[in-house]
């Protein structure tokens, strides 16, 4: 039978190595326990992440189609936390050169235009820029009567040295202009216009138009000009408040008054049409001057 001191013994052992095993445990508590330290306040959250790429070639695609692609010497891009990373919300471009835009499938209706994508991808333009920014929807501002009259599904604004031609040899220049590619909100059809609010000069051949505001339908190949025209052509040159000019036409055409020159007449027209492809001109009304050069008068007897 054991005895009581060897009991005690025991018992004394086995509290001497608890109180230990709880010590250890203890000072591994303090050791770990992280110091507080405090930093400066920063928001991370709706952070969103961006891709850098530099002298690279980038393309864009909706409903399945490619609309632009260009080289760069630099591109970021932006999407949403979460979302794939194809699925860039806006981008920003420096240095752009070889710039194509794509043609708008023929189609009745935006969702007819994204389930009938062409087989291969046919451009419509090339432009170049010093700068770009490309938005998905109105992520960016848009004109009032673009807003009014279209839902903007996507947009890419050029800005220094805009340099555009069309594949109809349609050229535009301008420091900044916008491309928006838009559903009508009146017809549900898929468009594209290009805005410029600050200047655009459009030409084609011996003919070209200055105009202050504009807004260029590279499709059916018009362009509306506002706020103060300056056109020249063959046959003479003119000026006005607003003026519309049909490129594939080969018209120009102004509700308004209109000031200039018509080979050898020099005045002011109420409302004007100028056949460019006939040299002729139409009005309601004019009220101006005829030069007469080298004419013999018959001598009086």
């Amino acid at each position: 039978m054991e005895s009581p001191s060897r009991r005690l013994f025991r018992a004394l052992g086995w509290t001497l190595l608890a109180a230990l095993a709880v010590g250890l445990y203890l000072a591994y508590r303090w050791a770990a326990q992280p110091e507080l330290v405090t930093f400066p306040a920063r928001v991370v959250a709706g952070k969103i992440p961006t891709f850098v790429l530099t002298n690279s070639a980038y393309s864009e695609s909706s409903g399945g189609r490619k609309t632009w692609s260009v080289w760069a010497a630099r591109i970021e891009m932006d999407h949403m936390p979460g979302a794939a990373l194809a699925a860039i919300q806006t981008a920003t471009l420096t240095g752009i050169r070889n710039g194509i835009l794509y043609r708008v499938p023929a189609a009745q209706s935006a969702s007819a235009a994204v389930s009938s994508s062409p087989s291969a991808d046919e451009p419509a333009a090339t432009f170049r820029a010093d700068q770009g920014h490309y938005a998905v929807g109105n992520l960016a501002p848009v004109p009032n009567d673009i807003t009014l009259a279209y839902t903007v599904r996507w947009q890419l604004l050029l800005t220094g040295n805009v340099d555009l031609r069309a594949a109809g040899g349609d050229h535009l220049r301008a420091d900044s202009l916008s491309i928006l590619e838009m559903i009508s909100r009146r017809t549900g059809r898929l468009e594209r216009r290009i805005v410029c609010d600050n200047g655009l000069q459009v030409s084609l051949k011996d003919v070209r138009v200055q105009a202050n505001s504009a807004r260029y339908d590279p499709a059916g190949r018009t362009v509306e000009c506002l706020d103060g025209v300056r056109g020249t052509f063959r046959e003479g040159a003119l000026q006005a408040n607003s003026l519309f000019w049909s490129l594939k036409d080969q018209t120009l055409r102004s509700p308004e008054t209109v000031s200039g020159t018509f080979r050898d007449f020099s005045g002011v027209w109420n409302g004007v049409s100028i056949d460019l492809k006939h040299h002729r001109l139409y009005t309601n009304s004019a009220e101006g001057e005829i030069r007469i050069g080298n004419v013999s008068l018959p001598a009086l007897p």
